[in-house]
């Protein structure tokens, strides 16, 4: 996995937008890096430590995107919607 997100994480701000990216697969992808990070603590391993510390902090970094640009996209439909409610009465 490792910084293949980054891609991600830069097509969502060129959009302004993270409706097409699924959070819950980026939280199973961090899960997953923390368990093989962990195991690979376990046997001293720092082939398997080093990769998936970067996968974790790559998923945990788009969802943090995603999750920023999702409370500006339901602010900016709130906004919309109040203007539009005073445009109407």
């Amino acid at each position: 996995m490792g910084l293949a997100p980054s891609l991600q994480i830069r097509r969502m701000l060129a959009e302004r937008s993270s409706r097409d990216v699924s959070t819950g697969y980026f939280a199973i992808i961090a899960f997953g890096s923390v368990l093989w990070a962990s195991y690979g603590v376990s046997i001293g391993n720092l082939a398997l430590i080093i990769p998936n510390l970067v996968g974790f902090l790559s998923s945990m970094a788009t969802m943090l995107v995603a999750h920023r640009l999702r409370r500006r996209e339901r602010f900016r439909v709130r906004v919309e919607t109040s203007a539009l409610d005073v445009i109407s009465q």
